[in-house]
């Protein structure tokens, strides 16, 4: 069925996805674009971020309303340091501590040489948590 024998309420949602599909392929800008767009240096949004080697780069920054935009510029890490794999917290007593991804695989509290154990009950809910420090194993259960 061509456009033009189409119900009119079918030609306009077509017109509508035509048009989304047409933005949806439009190419966007790539990082160095947006850092050298007047409009963002004019709003002070590009911030030129540090490496741990001593590399600066620009990237677009504090863009969100509000925030400070003359607070020190980022400290960038190693691409291969993720924060989503270390930013547990095990909240034992009074004071929680952070818990940091292990090369293999495991866990260990931040700063500590104290490996990290869970175990899970058959409903797949944490069951019991070990930590070993100095030698000595400490387990908490449910």
């Amino acid at each position: 069925m061509s456009a033009g024998r189409m119900p009119e309420k079918q030609q306009i949602f077509a017109a509508v996805v035509a048009g989304v599909e047409d933005v949806l392929a439009q190419r966007g800008a790539d990082v160095p674009e947006l850092t050298a767009d007047e409009h963002f240096r004019a709003r002070q949004v590009v911030v030129t971020a540090q490496r741990d080697g001593g590399e600066a780069f620009e990237q677009t920054g504090f863009v969100l309303a509000g925030m400070d935009r003359a607070q020190p510029a980022p400290h960038v890490r190693d691409a291969t340091v993720t924060d989503s794999l270390g930013r547990l917290w095990l909240n034992l007593g009074d004071q929680p501590m952070a818990l940091v991804a292990t090369a293999d695989g495991g866990w260990a509290i931040e700063g500590v040489d104290a490996p990290v154990e869970f175990t899970r009950a058959a409903d797949g809910a944490p069951a019991t948590v070990t930590f070993t420090v100095g030698g000595v194993r400490i387990r908490f259960g449910r």
